[in-house]
């Protein structure tokens, strides 16, 4: 099958995700993301290369939207669409098999499937041990006015996707209110307010880091 030439952008995520750079850095930004798209991930001296006399300046803020692996960097909701576009379209053409040909398809993916169960099956068996921590994350999860899943699975994806999860884990409630009241104040200034990101995207992107103008 030949590469998938697009992947679905939302451009309310866009904006609240680049909300506070510049026009310079948003620009590198879709360079980076497109450049993830048609090659995969990227070392630090390819994105150099291709921000060229821009790299300077837009690095230090991009760097965060990406996750380094091995010396390899990659934007995580990225590669989030391209899977989800994947698998929709795998899903479209197992519809269009016959019963024949299902069945040989069913047999090649199912150890693949089991593969990708295995990690979050770990998880899962160590959730026991975490319930303090689950129950203070579910008072955060309560609180999020985006669109969320089930809280095992909301807790599930926290865990697997950051290693200093107990420590942020801390912090996040009182993140989320700053975030609440730094975007009243930006209603009150009657500027732009995006609509919340869905928690999983807002979790796996780090975004409780993430510092709100209010006066621009």
């Amino acid at each position: 099958m030949s590469k998938d030439p697009a992947f679905l952008f939302y451009p309310g995520d866009w904006l609240g995700g680049t909300m506070g750079m510049t026009f310079e850095q948003k620009g590198c930004y879709l360079e980076l993301l497109m450049m993830q798209f048609n090659h995969g991930k990227f070392t630090e001296l390819q994105a150099k290369q291709a921000l060229s006399i821009c790299f300077d300046n837009a690095w230090p803020m991009l760097k965060n939207k990406f996750i380094q692996e091995n010396g390899y960097y990659y934007n995580e909701r990225l590669q989030e669409e391209v899977n989800r576009r994947k698998n929709y379209i795998e899903s479209r053409r197992y519809a269009g098999l016959t019963p024949k040909k299902k069945k040989a398809y069913a047999k090649h993916t199912h150890k693949r499937s089991e593969n990708e169960n295995e990690d979050e099956d770990i998880v899962k068996s160590k959730k026991g041990n975490y319930k303090g921590e689950k129950e203070m994350f579910d008072v955060f999860r309560k609180e999020y006015p985006g669109t969320k899943r089930g809280s095992g699975i909301e807790f599930t994806n926290f865990i697997k996707k950051h290693a200093d999860w107990k420590e942020v884990l801390q912090i996040l409630s009182q993140r989320l209110q700053y975030q609440k009241e730094a975007r009243q104040l930006r209603k009150e200034n009657k500027l732009f307010v995006p609509e919340w990101k869905h928690l999983q995207t807002w979790i796996n992107q780090r975004c409780w880091e993430e510092l709100i103008n209010t006066e621009e």
